[in-house]
């Protein structure tokens, strides 16, 4: 049998003193048919530990960190999230969500991505399940949103889209903005096509009063560009090795995706002002 693709794998970075509570989420995460990689399934007595787990954080484009106490004051699981976390900064397709399981505080480069207090395992393996495209899901929805590539019409919400998505969807926004701004209608629709996701017919109620809010997004889609621009700089520095300058880039790295996050609520925020309403058609050919 081939080995599974990284997109398929999810790997679980924890203390051993967790595993009683880890159990429970592997277990859910296997009901709902995600390929989990964990040391106790994956590393044999005769294999080398280090080689083993350089394997599992290489060959998984999701991981979940299992963050407490114990997880923290740890040198080996500290080096794999560090690991993680690094992995997950130079390439924006991997991704790392954090479990907290107790009151230990989160470190910056953790803090600010997605985590959840103790969720419930099975919902939590549902959320995973949308999120990595498992089991019929779009991988381009998070949340509960129910949509999925190939579906019917389904009514959305912009907080339910990814954030790529989001910004696609806004830079469409902005460039059909000159339409609808000069209509006279009550309501008017507009239809934006999305890669590998579908058309998202938006509704626009009293389009004509929007003028400003579109002014304003295009001027968020503006910031987010200039950040992105630093962040992927950035990214390059660091992943040309340690060198004197190393911490002072992964400080300003951090900065920036905090800021990047902050842009992205905006924009989110002014997409929920224009529109009042999402249907998402399936999956557009020829994407």
């Amino acid at each position: 049998m081939p080995p599974p693709r990284p997109d398929e794998c999810l790997f679980i970075s924890y203390a051993s003193e967790d595993r009683p509570v880890v159990r429970e989420y592997v277990d859910a995460f296997a009901e709902r048919g995600l390929r989990v990689w964990i040391d106790q399934q994956e590393i044999e007595p005769s294999d080398s530990i280090v080689a083993r787990i350089n394997e599992g954080i290489g060959g998984s484009q999701y991981a979940v960190v299992f963050h407490s106490e114990q997880y923290a004051q740890k040198v080996w699981t500290r080096e794999e999230q560090a690991a993680l976390v690094y992995a997950a900064i130079v390439n924006d397709e991997r991704r790392v969500w954090v479990v907290v399981l107790d009151d230990a505080p989160l470190p910056p480069l953790l803090a600010h991505r997605s985590y959840r207090r103790r969720p419930d395992p099975v919902a939590f393996a549902q959320e995973l399940g949308e999120l990595m495209g498992r089991n019929g899901a779009g991988a381009l929805f998070t949340r509960e949103s129910g949509a999925a590539a190939g579906a019917g019409p389904t009514t959305t919400a912009w907080a339910a889209l990814e954030p790529r998505v989001v910004e696609l969807a806004a830079r469409q926004v902005v460039q059909l903005g000159p339409q609808f701004l000069n209509s006279r209608k009550d309501v008017e629709w507009i239809e934006l096509r999305l890669p590998h996701v579908g058309t998202l017919s938006v509704e626009i109620p009293v389009p004509a009063e929007h003028r400003e809010s579109v002014a304003d997004l295009a001027s968020c889609l503006t910031i987010l560009d200039t950040h992105m621009a630093f962040i992927r700089r950035l990214k390059e520095q660091i992943a040309q090795g340690p060198g004197f300058l190393q911490v002072g880039f992964e400080i300003e790295l951090d900065r920036r995706l905090q800021e990047r996050e902050g842009v992205r609520r905006e924009i989110l925020g002014y997409l929920e002002v224009l529109t009042s309403r999402l249907v998402l058609v399936g999956a557009v050919a020829g994407f």
